[in-house]
């Protein structure tokens, strides 16, 4: 019995230690670069949202979203490089790289587990951008889930299902 309530202890720990590490890769040290700089700003060209429209995108304005920006992950076809795998970038810069108008989407659907916050959007009748959003980092302190500032990743545009 002691043996193994030991070795329970043990295995507790490295799992503490573990999820720790995994959690830290996915904030930015001070002073390394980031994902900011490499993406375009909104209003760059080819960006949807100089359209002037209201209201959700068309299928086809999203898809040619999810061509440009996919990860080609075998394992996960949703994911979109946008963001860098281990890394997060400020909400205005993600939609602003995916050339997506925060305003015209309107307010995400919120759901949290754990220590992330999923936002989703509604951006066309087929299709429902997903970014996850950590509660416990620094950076988001503060901030709503709307706020330009607010960083995301785990950026995501999947079919939507009924």
């Amino acid at each position: 019995m002691r043996v193994s309530s030991g070795l329970l202890f043990v295995a507790f720990i490295v799992g503490i230690g573990a999820g720790i590490l995994s959690y830290r890769a996915l904030i930015p040290r001070r002073g390394e670069p980031t994902v900011d700089a490499a993406l375009p700003l909104p209003g760059a060209p080819g960006n949807l949202q100089s359209s002037g429209r209201t209201g959700r995108y068309t299928d086809d304005d999203v898809k040619s979203v999810v061509e440009r920006w996919t990860a080609n992950d075998p394992d996960d076809e949703t994911f979109l490089r946008v963001v860098p795998a281990g890394t997060s970038a400020p909400l205005l810069t993600v939609f602003g790289a995916l050339g997506l108008d925060l305003a015209r989407l309107g307010a995400p659907t919120e759901a949290g587990a754990n220590h992330v916050v999923y936002l989703t959007w509604q951006v066309s009748p087929s299709y429902t951008l997903k970014c996850m959003t950590a509660i416990n980092d620094s950076d988001n302190e503060g901030l709503s889930y709307t706020d330009p500032k607010r960083r995301l990743y785990g950026i995501r545009i999947v079919k939507r299902t009924l």
